[in-house]
This record gives C-alpha cells, sequence and structure tokens, in this order.
C-alpha cells in the first residue's frame, strides 16, 4: 500500500482538525500516519484519541502506554479517554454507544474536527456479512463509507481500500511495531467468530472470494449512492414540513420510502435516526388504508406519529434529542429537550424521593454524565438487588407506554443510573460514609413538574 493514496480522503477537508482514533494497533496506527500526511500536507491538527475500556487489566494498560509513547515520537497530542465497561450481554453495543457519546463530545470541543477511524476492507467485508444476516438494504449493506456523516459527525476512513493483510505488510516494511489486542481472539463476540472462523473458510473454500467481495462492496456503494440522490431529490419536496401527505409517500418507490423517511425524521429530530423495519412495516399498512381511522404509530426514541385523513405528522411537541453530556457538578440544571434535570439539597428528614428523584452519593458519581434516551438492550442494576434486569421489562411493568418520553441518565461508559418514572439504580447509593449528597430531580420547565398521567 502507499500513504499517497489516502490524500485523496482528506484533501477536502484542509485545515480541519482530525481527531484520530488509535488503539496501538496495526490498522489505528496507519490511520495516524496517513493523519500525519494530512497535517503536513494539507494543514490539518492531529489529536490521537485512545480508548481504555477497562477489560483487559495490565495489557490494556500496556497498549495505553504504547499508544502514548508512539503519538509522543510523531509530536502527536495523546488524549486517554477511559470508558469502564463492564463485562457482560451487549458488550459490543455499549462499547460502541460509549465512544459514540465520547466523540459527539470531542467534536464539540474541537470546532470543524473530523473523526478519522481505521476501518479497513476486511472490516467492510465483516460488516457486509453481519448486516446481511441483520436483513439491511443495500445503504445498509454498503457500510463503511471513505466519508460519512453520523449524528452531525463528519467520519473519515482513509484505508477501506487496503486489507488487514497489506497494512500489517506496510508495517513491516517500515520496522514499525504494534499492539495486538488478545481479546479479538474470544470467538463468543459475532465479528471475531466472523473473522476468525466463518470467513477464513469460505474464502478457502471459494477460490477467487476475497477480492469477489470487494468487488461486491464497491458496487454496493455505487448502487446505495444512487439510490441516496434520487432519495434526498424526492425529500426535497417534503424538507422543513412537519406534515406530510399520505399520497407523497404512496407515490415513491418502495426502494426510496426507507431512505426519504430517515431523512425525513432525521430532520425533525435534530439527529440520524434510522426508522426500524417493524416502524416502516407498520407505516406501509397505514398508507395502503383509505379508512378514515386516525392511527398512531410509535416511534421508539423519538415519538409518536399520527395519520389521519391522508395526512401524517408527529403527534408529540418534541422528538426526543440524542445523548448530552451534562456537568452537573458546575450547572445545576441540564436542559434536555423539553425537560430539565436539577440539583437540589435534601436532608434524612425529607420524605422519601419519587420515581422522578434521584438520590446518590456525590463522591461516588463521575464528574460528566450522559443525558439520553432510552435505547433497545438498556438494562439497569435496582437499587437492593445484585442483578441487572431489562429497562424494557420494568417499563411494561409499571404499565408505561411503548414511547415513554422520558430521558435516562448514563455514566460515560453507557451504564444506566436511574431511568425517572421507571426505576432508580443501585450506582453510587448513600451510606454512613457519605459525606456529600446530591438529589436530581426531572421537571418539564414550561409547567415545573410532569404531567399527572406521569407521576410516581
Amino acid at each position: 500500500m502507499q500513504l499517497e493514496e489516502c490524500d485523496k480522503i482528506f484533501a477536502p477537508f484542509a485545515g480541519r482538525p482530525l481527531l484520530a482514533g488509535f488503539s496501538g494497533g496495526a490498522d489505528s496506527t496507519v490511520a495516524l500516519l496517513a493523519c500525519l500526511r494530512a497535517r503536513d500536507r494539507y494543514n490539518c491538527p492531529v489529536t490521537a484519541i485512545h480508548f481504555e475500556h477497562g477489560l483487559r487489566g495490565e495489557e490494556s494498560r500496556q497498549d495505553a502506554a504504547a499508544a502514548r509513547a508512539f503519538a509522543g515520537s510523531c509530536d502527536v497530542p495523546f488524549r486517554e479517554i477511559p470508558l469502564g465497561l463492564s463485562p457482560g450481554p451487549g458488550l459490543e453495543e455499549r462499547a460502541r454507544a460509549a465512544r459514540l457519546a465520547v466523540w459527539k463530545q470531542l467534536v464539540t470541543e474541537f470546532p470543524g474536527a473530523v473523526v478519522v477511524l481505521g476501518h479497513h476492507a476486511d472490516d467492510a467485508v465483516e460488516t457486509l456479512f453481519l448486516r446481511l444476516a441483520r436483513g439491511s438494504n443495500v445503504s445498509g449493506l454498503a457500510g463503511m463509507r471513505p466519508v460519512s456523516r453520523l449524528d452531525g459527525m463528519t467520519i473519515l476512513r482513509p484505508l477501506l481500500a487496503f486489507p488487514r493483510a497489506e497494512i500489517e505488510a506496510f508495517l513491516r516494511a517500515q520496522n514499525l511495531r504494534w499492539r495486538t489486542d488478545s481479546s479479538n481472539q474470544e470467538n463468543t463476540f459475532r465479528r471475531n467468530a466472523l473473522r476468525n472462523i466463518i470467513l477464513p473458510e469460505f474464502r478457502r473454500r471459494i477460490p477467487g472470494a476475497a477480492a469477489g467481495l470487494l468487488h461486491s462492496l464497491e458496487t454496493l456503494r455505487q448502487d446505495a449512492e444512487f439510490l441516496e440522490e434520487a432519495a434526498r431529490e424526492r425529500f426535497a419536496a417534503i424538507t422543513g414540513k412537519r406534515e406530510t401527505t399520505v399520497e407523497f409517500w404512496r407515490s415513491l418507490p418502495q426502494a426510496l420510502q426507507i431512505r426519504v423517511l430517515r431523512y425525513h425524521l432525521s430532520e425533525l429530530a435534530g439527529r440520524e435516526v434510522l426508522p426500524p423495519p417493524a416502524f416502516l412495516a407498520r407505516l406501509r399498512a397505514v398508507w395502503s388504508d383509505d379508512s378514515a381511522e386516525a392511527v398512531r404509530i410509535p416511534l421508539s426514541g423519538m415519538c409518536t406519529f399520527l395519520v389521519h385523513r391522508g395526512r401524517m405528522h408527529p403527534a408529540d411537541d418534541m422528538p426526543l434529542p440524542g445523548p448530552e453530556v451534562w456537568r452537573w457538578r458546575s450547572n445545576p440544571r441540564f436542559r434536555w429537550g423539553e425537560f430539565q434535570l436539577e440539583l437540589h439539597p435534601f436532608s434524612s428528614a425529607d420524605a422519601p424521593p419519587t420515581l422522578f428523584e434521584a438520590r446518590f452519593d456525590a463522591a461516588l458519581l463521575p464528574d460528566e454524565l450522559v443525558v439520553d434516551r432510552r435505547r433497545p438492550g438498556d438494562r439497569i442494576l435496582p437499587f437492593g438487588r445484585t442483578t441487572e434486569l431489562s429497562l424494557k421489562k420494568l417499563r411494561i411493568d409499571r404499565k408505561l407506554p411503548f414511547d415513554y418520553p422520558c430521558p435516562v441518565l448514563r455514566e460515560p461508559n453507557g451504564r444506566v443510573l436511574w431511568a425517572p418514572g421507571i426505576r432508580h439504580s443501585a450506582c453510587a447509593p448513600l451510606s454512613a460514609a457519605t459525606t456529600q449528597a446530591v438529589e436530581i430531580r426531572l421537571r418539564r420547565p414550561d409547567d415545573g413538574a410532569l404531567p399527572p398521567e406521569e407521576s410516581a
């Protein structure tokens, strides 16, 4: 491989800061080297970002030390971000969500910054297979792109044209070493099993499969770009509108419906929204029904849509925003969508907290908390228990609706601290050793309280 082949990815972003994900592995090392070329050629400041997931003990600490040393040798500022994840169900998704929340915060600290990730051709092929199993459309199958947008961030992947073997050969030729993550051999994770067992056998049994898969990926990207451009043209007819007509949606080919709907929902929410297939299926069933009956269709984590008399619009006043960082020690009030979180003093003589009040040991809370919507797979360790429970099950037990709008409060690693109206966690509990306690209350700032139907 030749690093200059990456230049065309960086050229349109001349002068903008590059935040390079840098684990110290082979792919992130070459991605950082590509960033250094962009620093020299396009005046792009570079910062190396290292995530410490907290899962591999001493090996993980050695990875961080090696990454810091390499960044220093390249005169690159280095930042280590502790995530503090715990083993257990949904680890891959929890880790991704935790990293995404940090990336979103980092790009606000570096105006104009773009994120650079070291994903390569083999990663893209693995994503293709995983999304095939999930039932994705062509845009999902095309997966990783050299330049993409996610929740307002620009993400560059300059190594997608190069397989892992070529990347490692490049480093050996440069006499450069890299770190190897031992957890990559743990085949209990889906991606690892695909990487280490299934794809090697697939390539062994089907000659030419390696090149064929890469060619298919490139073709899929071209097809996806064509469909997405067509969807953007159709979306122009409803841009800026909260209310749309059923006839507009009926007129779209099915291949464009899902894409135009994604643009529409993302514009309404102010963030990237990927409508699940079940939501689209319900909409299509309603769009094809000419009855005059009003139908409410909830979209988890956003709002409920009302379809009535040939028109469709959000039934709720405001869609829920995405994750936002709350530095609660310096900011006692925090606005999230139509809700407000407030810090209040309290004493042991006060009445027990309601479901919309939570009390914590301040010394045990991280300085930064994440206010977020509920997400599929969320679990919480309820106060008084030793095992986590599904937040979905707890919501159902309280007979709360599917589109229940309240936010959740998380630690930076994604763990749920408090789900207002549902359950308080056992994290950062008050005890005899507590010297500073805080009470957090959830309010709707417009009327100072939650509506009666959402009270405890």
